[in-house]
């Protein structure tokens, strides 16, 4: 039994900037990762997450490159995003883009911020976000699939018009 624990948390643009792309999530099974397609290599996109600057670009100052990495173990492996080109010795999938420098140092405990859940329905194959944990719990009473905190927000940036974290 594999378990991930959060090391870093990056921020992406929540509007598009001259030189990026948007990043998805996509789904596969009951396991996310990210692609810079709304194709998502043929799986499920589950939507938008924010922009990165674009990859075929040059790297930008104060960026850190973000692979997809993946695990192969199971039907289809499970996926993490990693700074490491070699994926921390893991199955390297693609170059991402890249993002302005971690938020937080590496460290066990979760950053601060609004916690953002996630929840999946599978009968409409709809996907949710949402800050209100009330909310969450109706939801996942009534069908939905909760999938915890995926992301946070941060004080002063906002939902609209700023950066959001996403998961490692």
């Amino acid at each position: 039994n594999v378990s991930f624990a959060e090391e870093a948390a990056w921020a992406l643009f929540r509007d598009r900037q001259p030189s990026t792309v948007l990043l998805y999530e996509c789904g596969v099974g009951n396991h996310t990762f990210l692609r810079p397609s709304a194709a998502c290599d043929g799986r499920t996109n589950r939507g938008p997450v924010g922009y990165v600057y674009d990859a075929a670009n040059a790297q930008p100052a104060d960026t850190v490159p973000l692979y997809s990495c993946s695990l192969a173990w199971g039907a289809f492996g499970d996926h993490f995003v990693s700074e490491d080109p070699s994926c921390e010795g893991q199955g390297v999938d693609l170059l991402l883009g890249f993002a302005p420098k971690r938020l937080t140092p590496r460290t066990p405990s979760p950053p601060a911020g609004v916690g953002f859940y996630s929840l999946y329905n599978p009968g409409s194959y709809e996907h949710l976000y949402t800050a209100d944990a009330n909310e969450y719990a109706a939801l996942t009473a009534n069908g939905w699939s909760g999938e915890g905190i995926v992301f946070r927000g941060f004080a002063g940036l906002g939902a609209y018009g700023g950066y959001l974290t996403v998961p490692v």
